[in-house]
């Protein structure tokens, strides 16, 4: 079975219980990515936290994390 497969997008409700109450709006745009909930919870750490964690973690800021990454940076101040 390959990862494509088994990638499970996550919900409106999880999307909620990680990053907080946010317009629908972003979440459409969350969902859209087709971000998994670990995708938006590694998204939403690295907005929420200095900005050299994802190289601290040997991961870039890309795929659909990275996509949720840039749309919690378009709402939110840098500080959160």
């Amino acid at each position: 079975m390959s990862t494509e497969a088994t990638r499970v997008p996550a919900t409106t409700a999880e999307i909620r219980a990680i990053v907080g109450d946010i317009d629908d709006e972003t979440i459409v745009s969350i969902r859209d990515t087709g971000a998994t909930a670990a995708e938006v919870l590694e998204a939403f750490m690295w907005a929420s936290s200095d900005e050299e964690l994802g190289s601290e973690l040997g991961h870039s800021r890309s795929g659909p994390a990275g996509q949720v990454y840039e749309i919690l940076q378009s709402i939110e101040p840098p500080d959160f």
